[in-house]
């Protein structure tokens, strides 16, 4: 990967407050400049205001002044350029990058700033659909995570079985040895889980052997496939597969690994033996560290 200039969207808030930490980590790492981006979504600014509310010059004015003094305290003292925009978040966040050569896009999943509620779901899963970047996100939880996993030491990397996903290795191949980091590569086989549930159940409550057999075929099969893949992005990373569906089975193997960072990727339909870029949000939301889109 090549980083020479990362945007960091935020709305003030606790969330996007620790996520600086890990922007300046990385702007160092890789001697990337930084914006930052404020976004002012003006029906979410007036939210509460009856529907026939109407919005004057005076008081998006005031919004806009206010967002340029509060985005002065965005990383102090780091050498940044910060900008403040209306329209619709994600449009904006996606339009930017594009226009001014972004290389990574570093946001928070969710937070409450000062004028709206931003960052938060749709707004992330609209970047993600829309943005041409890498995207990285902060871990979704209620309260801000401790300013840990500064840097990446391990990686869980999330792969479908397709071809697409030569690039994907290659691509943490390569940050993994920026960062000294080691690799496990993980996929969830959500059809073997889902027979393992559903049939083959005999008396006793046990599995038919039929239906243990034809899980193993799927995950065996998933190895097999996975182990192409690395011969082709010349590779030999660790290889885990489970069977289970995709987010939480990538969540359990970060946590079993004590991964600081997960990374996908993004845009693939749905396969017959699983798939992780159309489960990227789910992904998201349960991991227990941060993830980087590609």
């Amino acid at each position: 990967m090549t980083v020479r200039h990362i945007l960091f969207p935020t709305d003030f808030s606790d969330m996007a407050k620790a996520t600086e930490a890990h922007v300046t980590r990385f702007a160092a790492h890789f001697g990337a400049r930084i914006t930052t981006l404020h976004v002012i979504d003006l029906p979410a600014a007036f939210y509460g205001m009856s529907a026939g509310y109407v919005v004057d010059a005076t008081e998006v004015s005031t919004l806009q002044d206010r967002a340029r003094h509060t985005i002065k305290s965005v990383l102090p003292g780091a050498d940044v350029e910060r900008v403040v925009q209306l329209g619709d978040s994600a449009s904006v966040i996606a339009e930017f990058a594009e226009a001014n050569g972004v290389d990574l896009i570093m946001m928070p999943t969710h937070g409450y700033g000062p004028f709206r509620r931003a960052l938060l779901g749709s707004v992330t899963a609209n970047v993600l659909h829309t943005a041409k970047c890498p995207v990285w996100t902060m871990t979704h939880a209620a309260e801000p995570a401790p300013k840990d996993h500064m840097e990446p030491n391990c990686i869980v990397c999330a792969i479908d079985l397709v071809a697409e996903s030569v690039h994907v290795i290659q691509s943490v191949a390569d940050l993994a040895k920026s960062f000294g980091a080691t690799v496990c590569l993980a996929h969830a086989v959500p059809q073997a889980h889902s027979m393992l549930q559903n049939l083959g159940k005999n008396h006793a409550d046990e599995p038919d052997p039929r239906t243990l057999e034809r899980q193993n075929y799927y995950t065996d099969h998933a190895c097999q496939e996975i182990a192409r893949l690395q011969a082709e992005a010349g590779t030999e990373f660790s290889v885990s597969v489970h069977a289970g569906a995709v987010a939480p089975v990538i969540a359990e193997i970060a946590r079993k690994h004590e991964a600081s960072l997960v990374i996908t990727g993004r845009g693939a339909v749905e396969h017959f033996l699983g798939t992780v870029r159309s489960h990227t949000c789910p992904i998201i939301y349960e991991a227990p560290c941060p993830v980087l889109s590609l």
